[in-house]
């Protein structure tokens, strides 16, 4: 696998908005570490052809238009702690 050249991630923000993926210091959550890891590994291209693929199989399931304004934010990578007994 190619080593991008750019971090895909470069003047992304979060500030003022809950993103599941990343803290309010752009620093990616605990939970999500490896997934950024990896995600900074793939090419710009490799990541617009991941996301292609994922648009084409939300089309393909039926989902036209995916607005969950009415959900509390979730996280997709649940961690036990998040989402164990208290």
């Amino acid at each position: 696998m190619a080593v991008a050249t750019t971090d895909p991630f470069t003047g992304y923000t979060v500030e003022g908005i809950y993103d599941e993926m990343l803290d309010g210091r752009s620093q990616p959550r605990k939970s999500y570490r490896r997934l950024h890891r990896e995600l900074l590994k793939l090419t710009p291209e490799e990541l617009w052809r991941s996301k292609q693929q994922a648009d084409l199989s939300f089309f393909n399931a039926g989902i036209r238009r995916l607005t969950l304004s009415w959900l509390k934010p979730v996280p997709t990578i649940p961690t036990w702690a998040r989402w164990s007994p208290r």
